[in-house]
């Protein structure tokens, strides 16, 4: 309902995955999504309102351009439990 443009993923999800399926499921999973987004022939754009973290801001840079409201919080909060970001959103 619009407070905000993407929390991110269930942290607490990873939890039931072993390490061999986060890499083949999860990771993999979002490079496939995010690459085809940047791939697109057609301009993406994210509108970001209210938070944009974690897999969210991947999203928001997989896109051609972004637009922000001034207050809008950004960041990688898996980072604060030791894991990078998986899904090239800070490579791109």
């Amino acid at each position: 309902e619009g407070k905000g443009f993407c929390a991110g993923g269930d942290v607490e999800a990873w939890g039931a995955m072993s390490a061999a399926d986060f890499q083949v499921q999860w990771v993999r999973y979002g490079h496939r999504v995010f690459d085809r987004l940047a791939r697109l022939r057609q301009p993406t754009i994210a509108v970001l309102s209210g938070h944009a973290l974690g897999g969210g801001l991947e999203l928001a840079a997989a896109c051609d351009f972004r637009v922000a409201e001034t207050q809008v919080k950004l960041g990688f909060p898996e980072t604060s439990i030791g894991v990078v970001p998986g899904w090239s959103g800070t490579q791109r």
